[in-house]
């Protein structure tokens, strides 16, 4: 294993984040991307390769670096993960860039395992390819069948159009689905049922009231999945999916309390009834990890990034990575890419993801990862700083 082992794969790198960019494909249904991204592991000789790794569309590349064999003990044997995500979203494609997601994590894996061959340090470093994080929750299911034991730390980056790590803050959320129920008629005798959509109606109205009530910290937002079948029929039934967020569980408890209120009124109104249930897994929020944080920081500001002043709390979208976070240290910051500052999940920030100048950044993003686990690895004060900061955040 030379040190030209990245730039040679450079290039190869590019294909896979325009590959998965022209295919984009919803959570748990990543085929192309998973084959795309495996193949080029097994077509390199790199790692050992578990392709439909516990979950069909995830996947697992490990390597062991230095002189370690077979026999080495994994138990004294230090294990860094990162993570790539490649699902998309319905009707916008790569919105959220997870096509660069998921070439940052290649990128970090590869130049890690150069660096740590070079100085003959045993490491375990693997990549883990989590699908379905746009609502699947696909690293809560791969946490649930074991795939995060044994890690040391599990690093991520993710494009937007700001450059944060230790000052942004990603928000629980929970997804609701209620159903409305009611009774058909004729369009033009509506008195003799009940209709659902109008319960919905209301209940939709009455969350968008409800935001005056909320923080600042928190959202509610919603679509109708269903309406009714044509405009002469009273619709029986209706259907909402909302999505709940707020920065910490006890502060969602109370959101999702009021929101639940708010659909039962609805279908109160009109003389419906409502069900409703959990839709997908709920996000926990995520915990950046101060050392890895504050290493990556500077990494990145090496490279000629720009943070958000200390004060500044930045409030994100929410992501399955604040799962992980709880269970082993981790970091999960965003690297600036040029989108004239559009929001992600818009038509222009999926254009954005696709550009050669965003792949660069992704790769100055894989260097910030790379360089920050070595520089733990490296550094037995560091990684010993490292799990106690992630200890004392759930003693305190």
């Amino acid at each position: 294993m030379t040190s030209d082992l990245f730039e040679r794969h450079q290039k190869e790198l590019h294909d896979l984040s325009d590959t998965i960019w022209h295919n984009p494909e919803l959570a748990f249904e990543e085929r192309v991307a998973h084959n795309a991204i495996t193949d080029f592991f097994v077509e390199a000789g790199i790692g050992t390769v578990t392709k439909n790794y516990l979950l069909e569309t995830a996947f697992k590349v490990e390597y062991l670096t230095g002189k370690g064999s077979k026999d080495t003990n994994e138990t004294e044997t230090p294990c860094v993960a990162f993570f790539s995500e490649y699902d998309a979203l319905p009707g916008i494609g790569h919105a959220c860039g997870h096509n660069l997601i998921a070439v940052v994590g290649v990128a970090a894996f590869l130049k890690l395992i150069v660096a740590l061959d070079e100085i003959g340090t045993v490491v375990r470093v693997v990549l883990l390819g989590s699908p379905g994080e746009e609502g699947g929750g696909g690293k809560i299911w791969l946490k649930k069948k074991g795939a995060l034991e044994g890690l040391d730390m599990a690093l991520m980056s993710h494009p937007e159009s700001r450059t944060m790590c230790l000052n942004s803050i990603t928000q629980c959320i929970k997804r609701l689905r209620a159903t409305f129920y009611g009774k058909n008629a004729h369009g033009t005798t509506p008195w003799l049922g009940r209709n659902a959509l109008d319960a919905a109606v209301l209940a939709y109205t009455n969350i968008n009231a409800l935001r005056h009530w909320m923080h600042p910290s928190m959202s509610a937002h919603g679509i109708f999945t269903d309406g009714g079948k044509a405009p002469n029929i009273v619709p029986e039934r209706a259907e909402l999916l909302f999505y709940f967020r707020a920065p910490s569980k006890k502060e969602l408890q109370p959101l999702l309390e009021r929101g639940e209120e708010c659909f039962k009124a609805g279908a109160a109104a009109i003389g419906c009834t409502v069900q409703i249930r959990e839709q997908s897994v709920s996000y926990d929020s995520v915990v950046q990890n101060p050392v890895l944080g504050r290493i990556y920081e500077e990494k990145m500001k090496a490279l000629g990034y720009k943070f958000p002043s200390e004060n500044e709390r930045l409030f994100q979208g929410s992501t399955d990575m604040g799962d992980v976070s709880r269970v082993v240290p981790a970091i999960h910051p965003c690297f600036s890419i040029p989108c004239n500052n559009a929001s992600a999940h818009s038509p222009p920030f999926a254009e954005a993801a696709k550009s050669d100048e965003s792949f660069v950044c992704a790769m100055d993003s894989a260097e910030g990862l790379a360089k920050t686990a070595l520089e733990v690895l490296q550094n037995k004060k560091l990684f010993e700083e490292m799990k106690k900061s992630f200890a004392e955040t759930w003693d305190s």
